[in-house]
């Protein structure tokens, strides 16, 4: 006889984030906000997870800024679809 147990979700700090794009790829971003240029960007460095964080967060750079910026997921997209982010 096989017993099945009904699965408990786990807690939202023990889930793993998993990240969508790579160190090195090219990305488009979409600012959420005024001040931000969007366009094409590269992935420098995944950052960590922490237990606040309800999804992946990047540090990208511009050719045309002289600074990384640090980016949620949702605001990335791959070159030729740029992203839909709510407002």
């Amino acid at each position: 006889m096989l017993l099945r147990s009904t699965p408990i979700p786990p807690n939202a700090k023990d889930v793993l984030l998993t990240h969508e794009f790579a160190v090195g790829q090219t990305v488009y971003f979409t600012p959420a906000t005024r001040g931000a240029v969007s366009g094409e960007y590269e992935i420098r460095h995944l950052m960590p997870s922490s237990a606040h964080q309800i999804e992946p967060h990047y540090r990208i750079k511009s050719a045309i800024e002289q600074y990384d910026r640090v980016v949620m997921q949702s605001h990335l997209s791959r070159p030729h679809e740029p992203a839909t982010v709510a407002r």
